[in-house]
């Protein structure tokens, strides 16, 4: 096969794989009623700032969006099973001056 073509080939497997993660975490928020202001795919990993509720932990939201990934790719996993979790607003500031 040509490089050429298998560049494209490749590209375009990659823009699915996007698509289809973009989709499945979309869908995931909307079904668990997560509101998504910021989306961002990378190759070994994805950033995304979401609205949730207080009931459940962040670990337990975090597992559902991997989970769910996952799923839509067939079972496959792509990234490490780790997270980050960082918090905005007022909720931020309580615990930033050690109330709670």
């Amino acid at each position: 096969m040509p490089v050429s073509k298998l560049l494209k080939t490749m590209s375009q497997r990659n823009w699915l794989i996007i698509a289809l993660t973009k989709d499945s975490i979309l869908r995931h928020a909307a079904e668990n009623q997560h509101r998504i202001s910021r989306l961002a795919i990378l190759p070994d990993h994805v950033h995304f700032t979401v609205g949730v509720g207080y009931g459940q932990s962040a670990c337990e939201i975090v597992l559902s969006y991997m989970n769910q990934v996952a799923a839509a790719h067939g079972g496959l996993t792509f990234w490490m099973d780790s997270h980050y979790v960082g918090t905005i607003g007022p909720y931020d500031m309580v615990l930033g001056r050690g109330w709670g």
